[in-house]
C-alpha cells in the first residue's frame, strides 16, 4: 500500500516536472522566434536604409553630372567667342604690349577650353554614356604625333622627352582619338611634374594580342596614399604645390581611367615615393573587336 502511494506521487512529481519543462521549453522557444523576428526586422530595415541612401546617393550623382554638363556646355560658347576675338585682334594688333596682354589671354581661353572638356567627358562618363569610336590605324605614328606635340614644352622647360622606338608598325583596331586623349594626359602630366634637368620616356611594346604602353618620368612621384586614390574623379594629391593644385581640375587620370577601361583594358601607376619619380602604364587589346566577341559569346 505504502509502496503504491510513493509511485503514485512519483508518477505524479514526474508528470509535474515534465510539464513545466515543456513549458519552458515553449517560453524559450517562442523568446528565440521573438528575437530572431526582431534580428529580421532590424535587418530588413537596414536593407531598406541601406537602398534608400543609395537611390539618394544615384540620384545626386546623376544631378551633379547633368550640372556638370550643363555649366561645362553654356560656357563653351561664350569662351569661343573669346577665343575668337582674341584671335582678331592678335592679328590686327601692332604694339608689342597689347600682343603680350592677348597671348595671355589667349593662352587663358585656351587652358579653360581644356577644363571645360574635362568636365564634359567626366560627366558623360559618370552618366555611362562614354562613346568610343575603333577604326584600324597605326600605333607609332600616333605616338610620334604626341612626342611631337610636346617635345617643344619640355625642352622649354628643360626636359629630355625619350621616345624609345619599336621596330615595325603595329595596327591596332581603337578610338584613335581617345587614346591620344589619354596619352596627351599622361605626357603632359609627366612632363609638368620633372624639374628642370629632368626625363620623361615613352615606350611600348607587344604583348601577345595586347600593346602595353609606358611613360615613365624622374620627376616628383607619388607617396602611397595618393597613388591609392589617384584615379578617383576630382582627386589631387595632398603633396602637390597650390600652383599645380590650380592647373586643373583633378579629372584627367580618372577620365583616362574610363576611356582604356572603355577599351577593355587596363592603367596603373608605381612611383617609389616622392623625388623618385613615376610609372604610368596602360595595355590595351590589339584589336577591340575581337575582344567585344569574345565578351559577348561568354554570355
Amino acid at each position: 500500500m505504502i509502496l503504491n502511494i510513493i509511485l503514485i506521487v512519483c508518477l505524479v512529481l514526474l508528470i509535474v516536472f515534465f510539464r513545466c519543462c515543456k513549458c519552458q521549453t515553449q517560453k524559450r522557444y517562442a523568446k528565440e522566434v521573438q528575437t530572431k523576428e526582431k534580428r529580421i526586422k532590424y535587418l530588413e530595415q537596414a536593407v531598406e536604409r541601406i537602398a534608400f541612401r543609395y537611390r539618394q546617393e544615384a540620384r545626386l550623382n546623376e544631378t551633379k553630372s547633368k550640372f556638370m554638363f550643363m555649366v561645362a556646355h553654356d560656357l563653351r560658347q561664350p569662351l569661343t567667342a573669346v577665343q575668337g576675338y582674341t584671335t582678331m585682334l592678335l592679328e590686327d594688333s601692332k604694339d608689342e604690349q597689347e600682343k603680350k596682354i592677348l597671348h595671355t589671354l589667349e593662352r587663358s581661353a585656351a587652358h579653360m577650353g581644356v577644363l571645360l572638356s574635362d568636365l564634359v567627358d567626366a560627366s558623360i562618363s559618370a552618366s555611362g554614356h562614354l562613346k568610343i569610336n575603333p577604326y584600324k590605324f597605326v600605333y607609332n605614328k600616333l605616338v610620334d604625333e604626341i612626342c611631337a606635340q610636346y617635345d617643344i614644352l619640355a625642352q622649354k622647360k628643360g626636359v629630355v622627352l625619350h621616345r624609345i622606338n619599336y621596330p615595325e608598325d603595329i595596327e591596332i583596331y581603337a578610338d584613335r582619338e581617345r587614346l591620344a586623349q589619354v596619352l596627351n594626359n599622361l605626357v603632359a602630366n609627366a612632363i609638368k611634374f620633372t624639374s628642370e634637368g629632368g626625363s620623361v620616356e615613352i615606350s611600348y611594346h607587344v604583348e601577345g594580342d595586347h600593346i602595353r604602353t609606358f611613360i615613365r618620368d624622374n620627376g616628383k612621384g607619388i607617396v602611397h596614399v595618393d597613388r591609392v586614390k589617384i584615379f578617383e574623379k576630382f582627386n589631387q594629391a595632398e603633396s602637390l604645390d597650390d600652383e599645380h593644385k590650380s592647373l586643373g581640375w583633378g579629372l584627367g587620370l580618372s577620365i583616362a581611367q574610363d576611356i582604356i577601361e572603355a577599351h577593355k583594358g587596363v592603367i596603373w601607376s608605381q612611383s617609389a615615393g616622392l623625388g623618385k619619380g613615376t610609372l604610368f602604364w596602360f595595355s590595351l587589346p590589339l584589336n577591340l573587336s575581337n575582344t567585344t566577341a569574345t565578351a559577348e559569346n561568354k554570355k
